[in-house]
């Protein structure tokens, strides 16, 4: 995999994980609306629980990773993960400014977690697919994880048939390398023996030397390289390896794994930030050596500063889904784009600050924006975008035709 196409992947992952975080938000803050009785309203501070019991996920992670964004509201959040995602399409390899926006990136993850963990508990993320987080979260996976980092590498973790290792090998010169496995295995005592004794499965690691020595070992059979895995696979991984898993360790891991391949790590291994400590704390801990020994920007732990931003959510909601829509069409992300889209216009019915019917405008918008300007659809992301929220599309195409009726 190139580094463009690792970005690429990385990007769309965390479009992904972010639309399903908005998700969450929204199913919360309807089970919330439904509890208040008739006339209900959302107060602007309204912030959804944000807490991780997962064991495996607490083993494995920084279990104050979640804390600065768990400590703001919804509103807040959205304002957050907007400029996360803006900088991350745009800068790839940018810091992020505070402490935060790395906790709102951390906490992608750890809200997948809770969404997969709500399905298998029967409370969907969708109540139209009842495995949407648990496949959305593999999906992502797998674009990004080492499938022998998953699922265990042929022949270091799986044992092995004699017939098996043959398979192993590269199809195009398989039967001047059947000569060669003979030869090797003839110089094996302990693989002599074991063969003479009629075992069928002999461990991987027997043949080790034999595959890392050779020139051929990263063209292996790839079908035979998927049987084994689909064979011997679920053994040796620590994760999921189908939505169907009901192992709750499980897909722990796999949140753990998905937030390493994404680089979510975290400068903040202190719990605190202006929302908790005094000025002349906050100056204290500014001044100590953490700032210069961990390399952490100024202004890192300020988070109040930002609030003012963060405070509309009829401005930051559309403008977050539209962005991420509008990547997945195109592969594209910029501001003078992103401004450009939210002044297209188009006759709405009420004012919301719902996420499905801003997913629907977001849609027309692009479609319009991009007949006007000749814009190419991204295959890769719009078949992704179609095929996972079908009714998507017709608004999509009504956008294209009223550009054309104009």
């Amino acid at each position: 995999m190139t580094k463009l196409e690792r970005r690429l992947r990385r990007n769309m992952a965390v479009c992904k994980l972010t639309l399903l975080a908005l998700m969450w938000l929204q199913q919360d803050e309807d089970s919330y609306l439904r509890s208040q009785g008739e006339m209900p309203a959302l107060p602007a501070d309204y912030s959804s629980h944000l807490e991780v019991t997962n064991e495996a996920w607490l083993e494995n992670t920084d279990g104050i990773g979640i804390r600065h964004f768990g400590d703001i509201s919804n509103t807040q959040r959205i304002g957050v993960l907007r400029e996360v995602l803006d900088l991350l399409l745009t800068q790839p390899f940018g810091q992020l400014p505070t402490c935060v926006h790395d906790a709102a990136y951390f906490s992608l993850s750890a809200i997948a977690l809770i969404a997969v963990e709500k399905e298998l508990s029967g409370q969907p993320i969708n109540k139209g697919n009842e495995y949407f987080a648990r496949q959305l979260v593999l999906e992502c996976l797998q674009d990004l994880a080492d499938p022998y980092i998953l699922m265990g590498h042929p022949y270091l973790d799986y044992p092995l048939s004699l017939d098996e290792v043959r398979c192993l090998l590269p199809p195009h010169i398989k039967d001047e390398l059947e000569i060669s496995l003979q030869q090797y295995i003839a110089a094996e005592p302990d693989l002599v023996e074991l063969i003479a004794a009629g075992k069928t499965d002999c461990p991987g690691y027997y043949f080790k030397d034999f595959f890392e020595k050779s020139t051929w070992k990263d063209n292996l059979n790839s079908e035979a390289v998927a049987a084994l895995q689909q064979k011997y696979g679920r053994h040796h991984s620590e994760v999921a390896v189908d939505i169907l898993e009901k192992d709750g360790k499980r897909w722990g891991m796999t949140l753990v794994y998905l937030r390493r391949e994404l680089g979510a790590n975290t400068l903040f291994t202190i719990s605190d930030s202006d929302l908790t400590l005094s000025e002349t704390e906050l100056l204290d801990m500014e001044s100590s050596n953490i700032y210069e020994d961990e390399g952490i920007p100024t202004g890192y732990f300020r988070i109040k500063l930002h609030f003012t931003k963060w405070s509309d959510r009829l401005l930051l909601l559309p403008s977050l889904v539209q962005m991420i829509v509008f990547y997945f069409l195109t592969g594209k992300n910029n501001n003078s784009h992103l401004e450009a889209l939210m002044s297209v216009p188009m006759q709405v019915t009420r004012i919301t600050t719902g996420f499905p019917i801003n997913m629907s405008v977001a849609a027309y918008k692009s479609g319009y924006y991009m007949t006007l300007n000749c814009i190419e659809e991204w295959e890769v992301g719009s078949n992704w975008l179609f095929k996972t929220f079908s009714s998507l599309r017709s608004y999509y195409e009504r956008g294209c035709q009223d550009c054309h009726n104009h």
